[in-house]
């Protein structure tokens, strides 16, 4: 994230702007009195990477994020700055730097931060499902019927990444035509797809589900790729024991209903909303990260098997 994003933010949490859904709504004798009413001994960063929930322009990201600081910040009786990082590799070094005493990030982002010691605390119940949609016609049963076929997908996510890993793991990476196609969406991905672009493309379950509804007899979902948290709470390993009581508590604020628009900004509407990871969490997201490195080329990746025999008519 810019300095200078980063102080917007760090001053509007601090003074508890009162945010509109389209324009900034500052009533500042309100700010004013609640900067002097409110005063923080301590200051907790949180960062948190750009989920499809708060992407956008600044000003869009700091009107979506404000509110969760702020709901934060008063259940925990410290100042909480949600810090959102819109680029992948530098807040990988950020996480090896150990720059923030707490991390809310996907399990990719997770997997980083737990080997340099940050410890899990919390994960939302609501998952990450990385899926194959074909059309209604396509014969696509399992991995190998993919052969020859054009599979797309959005470049730089998790779905990918998950797509990716199972691609390695039944063999099929080299027998299938798989590119990042150079859109910065699903929808996008998906209208190039009705174009007839591509003969599959990975998108989320949620996603995929919305438009075969939208478009009944037309699309299915033909294979499915795993499916990891869609986010998870992390702690440095320096946080107090009574720093992280009050953010797990102030964390799970937002799973009661009366606070259900600031669950769904930070991916926690499932059905349980925020509840305690366990070690087994982290076998899938493992296994995925075992399979595909961060840097990997598809140049360099491991031999195909032989492509499948066509049946000869017998003479």
């Amino acid at each position: 994230m810019n300095k200078s994003m980063k102080v917007i933010a760090l001053a509007l949490a601090t003074i508890g702007l009162s945010i509109s859904t389209s324009s900034f709504a500052v009533d500042y004798a309100k700010a004013e009195k609640q900067l002097k009413a409110v005063k923080y001994t301590e200051t907790l960063e949180v960062g948190m990477n750009v989920s499809d929930k708060i992407q956008g322009t600044l000003t869009q990201q700091i009107q979506k994020i404000i509110p969760v600081s702020n709901l934060l910040s008063q259940k925990s009786g410290m100042n909480i700055v949600i810090v959102p990082e819109r680029t992948p590799a530098t807040f990988k070094n950020q996480i090896r730097s150990l720059k923030y005493p707490v991390l809310y990030v996907n399990p990719e982002l997770a997997s980083v931060a737990v080997e340099m010691g940050y410890k899990p605390l919390y994960k939302t119940s609501k998952t990450i499902d990385s899926v194959l949609l074909a059309r209604s016609d396509a014969q696509i049963n399992n991995w190998l019927d993919l052969y020859g076929m054009k599979v797309s997908v959005v470049p730089d996510t998790l779905i990918k990444t998950i797509a990716d890993a199972a691609l390695y793991k039944t063999g099929t990476i080299g027998l299938v035509d798989y590119t990042e196609r150079k859109v910065k969406s699903q929808s996008e991905l998906l209208s190039l797809f009705e174009k007839g672009v591509d003969d599959v493309v990975v998108v989320r379950g949620s996603v995929a589900k919305s438009f075969v509804d939208k478009n009944p007899g037309k699309y299915k979902v033909v294979l499915r790729a795993g499916q990891v948290p869609s986010f998870i709470l992390l702690a440095h390993p320096d946080l107090s024991d009574s720093q992280k009581d009050k953010l797990v508590s102030a964390f799970l604020e937002t799973n009661k209903p009366e606070n259900q628009v600031i669950a769904e900004t930070i991916e926690n509407d499932g059905e349980q909303g925020l509840v305690k990871t366990t070690d087994a969490d982290f076998v899938a997201i493992k296994e995925v990260m075992k399979i595909v490195e961060p840097d990997y080329s598809l140049t360099k990746a491991p031999a195909a098997p032989a492509a499948p025999v066509q049946a000869q008519d017998k003479k």
